[in-house]
């Protein structure tokens, strides 16, 4: 359960990672 928690923040991270990346 806590690794699924962990992979669902990480994923939610990358998303934000690459927006930002597509914005600039």
């Amino acid at each position: 359960m806590l690794r699924n928690l962990g992979i669902h923040v990480r994923d939610e991270l990358i998303d934000d990672l690459l927006r930002e990346a597509s914005r600039t």
